[in-house]
């Protein structure tokens, strides 16, 4: 029993953004869909909980690595704060849900 048979800690491994920290409003965020035709979101919030950033990708087949270059903005196309921020990628399908939440880092 490796992380091979474990979908959630797969799910974890294979969900991130670089560089972190995110410099010059340029990130990339990757993840990688463990389940066949899920849903995939990512959801960029400030340390204080209001969101700034939702994309969504629905019907994500699996192995599909999905890639988001973000710009450093929030939903209005306004450039974020130099600051912490938390990104949370959820995984969701007939089968339940997956989701990690992590930290970066944006600095101007």
């Amino acid at each position: 029993a490796g992380a091979a048979s474990d979908p959630q800690k797969v799910f974890e491994d294979n969900a991130f953004v670089y560089p972190n920290p995110v410099r010059n409003s340029q990130g990339i965020f990757k993840m990688e869909a463990v389940r066949d035709g899920a849903n995939l979101t990512l959801k960029i919030y400030t340390i204080t909980g209001t969101l700034v950033r939702e994309q969504s990708y629905p019907g994500t087949a699996v192995g599909n690595i999905v890639t988001f270059d973000w710009d450093g903005t929030n939903q209005s196309g306004h450039k974020v704060g130099r600051g912490l921020y938390y990104y949370v990628i959820r995984e969701e399908d007939g089968s339940g849900t997956l989701q990690t939440v992590k930290k970066m880092a944006v600095i101007p």
